[in-house]
C-alpha cells in the first residue's frame, strides 16, 4: 500500500523526462498532450504533493481536501512556466524547446528535493546531535 503514495510522484517523473525529447521532437499529438501536462501540472504538482506531504496529519489533509491541492498545482505550474517564459523574452532569449527543458529540470528538482532527509537548524549550525557544545581545546 506504501507504494501507492509514490504514483503522483512517477507520474510527474515520467511526464518531465519525456517532455524533454518532446519538446524538440516527435508526433504533434504526443507533443501537446505530454508538453500541455507539463505545462499544467508539472512544478505546481511537485510542490503540490510536498505540501500535502508536510501536513501535520492525515486529518489536516482530509480537511484542506484534494480540490485545494489541484487548484495549487495548476497555479504554480502555470506561474512557474510564466516566469520561465518571461525571463526567455527579457533576456532576449525565446528558446520553446530550452523553456520546456527548463520547467522539466524544475519539476524533477522538486520532486527529487523531497527526498532529501529533513534537519532542523539546529541540526544545520551545529551539528547533527543539535546542540551547541564548546570546545575549550587547550584549556
Amino acid at each position: 500500500m506504501r507504494t501507492l503514495n509514490y504514483l503522483p510522484d512517477l507520474a510527474l517523473a515520467l511526464v518531465a523526462v519525456s517532455a524533454v525529447p518532446l519538446a524538440v521532437t516527435g508526433p504533434v499529438p504526443l507533443r501537446a498532450l505530454v508538453l500541455g501536462a507539463l505545462v499544467l501540472c508539472g512544478p505546481g504538482g511537485a510542490a503540490a504533493l510536498w505540501f500535502r506531504r508536510i501536513s501535520p496529519n492525515r486529518r489536516s489533509r482530509l480537511a484542506m481536501g484534494t480540490a485545494l491541492h489541484v487548484a495549487l498545482a495548476i497555479a504554480l505550474s502555470l506561474a512557474a512556466s510564466l516566469l520561465v517564459a518571461t525571463g526567455m523574452v527579457y533576456f532576449h532569449l525565446w528558446n520553446p524547446s530550452a523553456g520546456m527543458w527548463v520547467v522539466a529540470g524544475l519539476t524533477l528538482a522538486l520532486l527529487a528535493a523531497q527526498r532529501l532527509p529533513r534537519i532542523t537548524m539546529e541540526q544545520f549550525l551545529y551539528g547533527q546531535n543539535g546542540s551547541k557544545t564548546v570546545s575549550h581545546a587547550g584549556h
